[in-house]
């Protein structure tokens, strides 16, 4: 069964942070832990997310070929990232903290 927004609210009930991530160009997972809060706010429509996130190296340097979605030209421009509830879980070796893509 998928998670909807109303269930939320009770499977955090005893939580104060939801750790939130993407995928780069390089497979690399990042992300953030945001407040409780701040998730429940976003969760139906999404939040603005910095785009060159999606376009830096293993080493936080953008590429020398930028991306189209991600450069200076545009201004490393906002994109809206919207959680997938489908990914929400746990992470037990982070003392059991939400998680969702």
């Amino acid at each position: 069964m998928a998670i909807t927004i109303e269930q939320l609210p009770r499977l955090l009930e005893l939580d104060t942070k939801v750790k939130l991530a993407g995928v780069d160009v390089d497979g690399i997972l990042r992300g953030k832990l945001v407040s409780k809060k701040k998730f429940l706010s976003v969760a139906k429509d999404g939040f603005g997310f910095c785009s060159v996130v999606f376009g830096w190296d293993m080493h936080d340097m953008t590429y020398f070929r930028e991306l189209k979605i991600s450069n200076k030209e545009n201004g490393y421009r906002d994109i809206i990232a919207v959680p997938d509830l489908s990914s929400f879980r746990r992470i037990p070796w982070e003392d059991n903290v939400p998680f969702c893509l």
